[in-house]
């Protein structure tokens, strides 16, 4: 680090980072390196690398595929290595790293994966005290195999998900009868009688690992009507009827929540299935629901509420805490519109916003997602997904696209209704303007109308302007440009030609006046708001005469509470509308654009 300056040298510093990843466990041994700061460098998810030449994909997908085929001759400082060139790799999107997939695939399809789990190993290394050891227990041996493969498929298997599932899944299928019976009994049996020892926390650390690779492959259709042969389901609902998870006075260990979340979202997943949905049901898993949503853990209380919706459109009635619940809602939203595959931990984007859509008739949980910081926007970077480039597109990806922006835009109709805040938000963004006008076009008739009624909502909001441009004047002892003051009275007996709207802006009262100027020299009858003050009820009279109204658009008049009132004061009275650009590059969209229309500016 001493010796490669950054900016003037980033391949040397980029080849530095990759020898470093690849050096050997035993020299890293000899470095006085702080053992907290290898624990975070181990676990740091976040490593990314802004290139990774081919060679060292090359060198990677080598060394993976010999794991795929030796076992007694490797070493745990070898799987250490691998893995953690793995985790570097995973979270890169380009199609150098994709080669590395089918090496992957050799892994998981190797008899290695069965005999980890026959097997289980704990790492011997040096624990640390005080510090997160999340995983640490289980040998590099089983990380790689459990760990980092898997995760790798999750998110580069998108354009072969369905040959991969037909064919590795089936096979995690026949393992898991294996394995559920080998390590099941430590959750089943016992339901918390006993304390959690390292073996028995790797057990179930190693069960989970397992249960997420089935959630990955249930995204599959096919591969959800498999588990119907098995008994899978049964032996899950054991894990959730566990009483020690409902103990309020009992703390739950870590790996034993992760194995209660997987199984959760495994039913999640499966219950999209009528006929698995209506066995669920059956079985009372709405029950077990209820019990789970108010256990300490926020994950499992938020997919038990989801379940709970998908098991009973009436559940958004037995929400509870909503704000805990809303703030959980939308970091699942927030980060599976950022997946290629738009899901995340197993969970479908479009299936969750319509669970989601149904909660929102509970008044509570829409309330909360209305007062968190992110709750308008994520629901807005949902309709703004566009569609894939036609060429890497599918039928089933425009249907799963039109199904987010469906549930979407419902979401924010309902969001809608609860006063001027979530109005201003949404009108402010000018992006979902220009989305939710191409959408009120669509031939999805659902969508259509959800997307006319906000537009509809939208749009009669000049009274609230007005009303809050009141309240800022009552605040405020001083003129601005949304300070309203007491109007003249409209001449109805002035036959006027034209009517001019402005803002308060030195530079756009200046070339509204020279515009004045002329048309009066011209011989037109103009009447415009002297020195900027707006009077927002006697433009209102002025408009309703449905003389023309000649606007001088800016940044500064976009901003204005007051000149948008008028605009969309004349837009909804249908009064001819003259926009005239009085600034320098500036661009008429969103809101704006929707109230002008396709008029001609100048």
């Amino acid at each position: 680090q001493d010796q490669i300056h950054e900016e003037n040298e980033p391949m040397k510093l980029k080849q530095a980072y990759i020898e470093h990843l690849e050096e050997p466990t035993e020299k890293l041994k000899d470095k006085t390196v702080p053992d907290i700061v290898r624990t975070t460098r181990e676990r740091d998810d976040n490593i990314k690398l802004a290139t990774l030449n081919e060679t060292y994909i090359t060198n990677l997908s080598r060394d993976v595929e010999e794991l795929s085929r030796n076992e007694s001759s490797i070493s745990p400082a070898k799987y250490k290595s691998v893995g953690q060139r793995v985790r570097v790799v995973t979270k890169q999107e380009t199609k150098e790293v994709e080669s590395l997939l089918d090496p992957i695939l050799k892994c998981l399809n190797s008899s290695f994966y069965l005999k980890i789990f026959e097997n289980i190993e704990l790492n011997h290394g040096k624990v640390i005290s005080g510090t997160i050891q999340t995983n640490r227990s289980l040998a590099a041996r089983h990380i790689f195999f459990m760990r980092e493969c898997p995760e790798f498929l999750f998110r580069h298997d998108y354009k072969r998900r369905k040959e991969i599932a037909n064919s590795l899944g089936q096979k995690m299928l026949e393992h898991t009868k294996t394995i559920f019976n080998q390590h099941l009994s430590i959750l089943i049996e016992e339901e918390g009688k006993q304390p959690i020892d390292e073996m028995k926390a790797a057990q179930m650390t190693a069960l989970s690992y397992h249960i997420k690779l089935l959630n990955h492959f249930t995204l599959i259709r096919s591969i959800r009507k498999d588990f119907l042969s098995l008994s899978i389901i049964d032996q899950i609902l054991k894990i959730l009827q566990d009483r020690s998870l409902i103990d309020r006075d009992q703390i739950i260990n870590e790996a034993k929540t992760a194995v209660v979340e997987q199984s959760l979202i495994l039913l999640y997943s499966l219950g999209q299935e009528k006929e698995i949905i209506g066995i669920l049901r059956k079985k009372n898993l709405f029950d077990i629901c209820l019990k789970l949503r108010i256990v300490k853990d926020r994950i499992i209380r938020f997919i038990s509420q989801i379940l709970l919706t998908l098991l009973d459109k009436d559940a958004h009635k037995h929400i509870h805490e909503p704000y805990s619940l809303s703030k959980t809602s939308i970091e699942y939203v927030d980060k599976a519109v950022k997946e290629t595959r738009k899901s995340y931990q197993g969970i479908k984007l479009h299936r969750l916003l319509k669970n989601l859509e149904i909660m929102t008739a509970n008044d509570a949980f829409t309330e909360c997602l209305l007062e968190a910081k992110e709750g308008i926007t994520v629901f807005i970077k949902c309709i703004c997904i566009k569609y894939f480039d036609e060429k890497d597109s599918d039928r089933e990806n425009k249907e799963m696209i039109n199904r987010i922006h469906n549930s979407a835009v419902s979401i924010i109709w309902r969001i809608s209704s609860y006063g001027p805040k979530p109005i201003s938000k949404l009108k402010a963004n000018d992006l979902f303007i220009d989305q939710i006008l191409i959408l009120s076009k669509e031939k999805v008739e659902n969508t259509k109308r959800a997307a006319d009624g906000i537009i509809w909502r939208l749009g009669n909001e000049d009274k609230i302007r007005f009303e809050k441009s009141q309240k800022k004047r009552n605040q405020e002892n001083k003129t601005d440009d949304d300070q309203v003051i007491e109007p003249k009275e409209w001449d109805e007996s002035i036959p006027y030609d034209l009517l001019i709207s402005y803002s308060n802006k030195t530079n756009d009262k200046i070339i509204s006046g020279k515009i004045y100027n002329r048309l009066i020299l011209k011989g037109y009858r103009v009447y415009i708001e002297k020195l900027g003050q707006h009077r927002f009820e006697l433009m209102q009279k002025a408009i309703d005469s449905k003389k023309p109204i000649l606007v001088c658009l800016s940044s500064a008049y976009r901003a204005s509470t007051v000149c948008m009132a008028e605009i969309e004061y004349a837009s909804k009275q249908s009064s001819p509308i003259i926009p005239v650009i009085v600034e320098a590059k500036f661009n008429i969209q969103g809101w704006l654009k929707h109230l002008i229309g396709e008029k001609k500016n100048y």
